[in-house]
């Protein structure tokens, strides 16, 4: 028991900029990338649907295909699916 800390807190991978939704997971759950990179998001979990929900940045729920989004700002971006709790992921764009 007691409350386990979020995936999207644990230290960013450097050098991805494409995440899975997978397994009820975003993997990997935090990446760390600098300003004006597009990361995509692939929804690759079966029939199991997803949705990629941040501020200023939000997918359809899907099963399927990809969503990307470009960061222009250097920041700490937190998102969730939030059909899924504990599913959440962190972008950190460095400046």
């Amino acid at each position: 028991a007691g409350s386990a800390a979020s995936p999207a807190d644990t230290p960013p991978v450097r050098g991805v900029t494409t995440v899975d939704a997978k397994d009820l997971k975003f993997l990997p759950p935090a990446i760390e990338v600098p300003p004006g990179t597009e990361v995509t998001w692939r929804f690759v979990d079966g029939s199991v649907p997803h949705n990629v929900k941040g501020d200023g940045f939000a997918s359809e729920t899907r099963s399927r295909g990809t969503f990307s989004h470009r960061f222009e700002r250097a920041g700490d971006y937190r998102y969730t699916c939030d059909l899924h709790a504990g599913m959440d992921g962190r972008v950190v764009v460095s400046g």
